[in-house]
């Protein structure tokens, strides 16, 4: 009869995967925020991106109260 493997290396590994995945998804989100607050900026004629940094950091408030939501 064969040992039974642990099962240990396997969820640290999707424990990484997770958190990697988790990452990625922030940064594109982030991205798509910016860009689309930076259209909206060029559409009315702001010199500064104001609705490029406001969908930004709403977005980064939005993903971090998830983030806390999903760990607790």
């Amino acid at each position: 009869m064969l040992p039974k493997k642990s099962k240990k290396k396997g969820q640290k590994s999707n424990q990484y995967m997770r958190y990697a995945g988790m990452a990625t998804t922030m940064f594109i989100a982030m991205y798509v925020a910016f860009w689309l607050g930076s259209k909206i900026d060029q559409y009315i004629g702001n010199n500064q991106a104001y609705f490029g940094l406001l969908f930004l950091v709403c977005t980064l408030g939005a993903y971090l109260y998830k983030l806390v939501k999903n760990l607790s």
